[in-house]
């Protein structure tokens, strides 16, 4: 890719079959008396370097961009109390030291949870290369909060009886 072609030149040494880039994307959630429902979302690009032959793992890391996202549903409206988030880049010299950077995120707080952030994402996040991962990852955001509806059956009567007075078919 684009990268690959940036960091070893247009055509850099690889074997058939060898890997360039691999992401990975870790949600979780639970819910928290005071907090709500709070998720966490963990995004993790890693681009692999060149090499003839591999002895220890990290001679292929060429560069690794980590993001964090903390967000806390407020249930009682289904909508985003807090969002925040970090960003760590780092290379084969700092893997161990990178520091985590904040990245700003309240633009969603207050939002609903489950509809309308996508256009509030494209709106507000450019597709730059730098933004794209955090655009990606915030896009999972709502599908995180839908995944984890099933698991709060508690709140399921008092979200219909809301979703009856406001007409939304008693749904969330």
């Amino acid at each position: 890719g684009a990268a690959d072609a940036l960091r070893f030149g247009e055509t850099p040494p690889r074997t058939p079959g060898q890997r360039l880039f691999q992401r990975s994307l870790s949600i979780d959630g639970l819910e928290d008396e005071d907090r709500g429902l709070c998720l966490a979302l963990q995004l993790a690009d890693v681009h692999f370097a060149p090499v003839a032959s591999v002895v220890d793992p990290l001679e292929r890391l060429a560069a690794q961009r980590e993001l964090r996202i903390l967000a806390d549903v407020d249930l009682s409206s289904m909508t985003l109390r807090s969002v925040r988030g970090a960003e760590r880049l780092c290379g084969p010299s700092d893997v161990y030291e990178a520091e985590w950077r904040p990245r700003e995120l309240d633009f969603l707080d207050g939002h609903s949870a489950l509809g309308g952030m996508a256009r509030t994402l494209f709106a507000t996040l450019s597709d730059a290369p730098d933004e794209r991962p955090w655009l990606d990852a915030l896009l999972n955001l709502a599908p995180a909060v839908i995944q984890c509806i099933p698991a709060l059956t508690r709140h399921w009567k008092r979200w219909r009886e809301a979703g009856a007075q406001s007409g939304a078919n008693g749904r969330p």
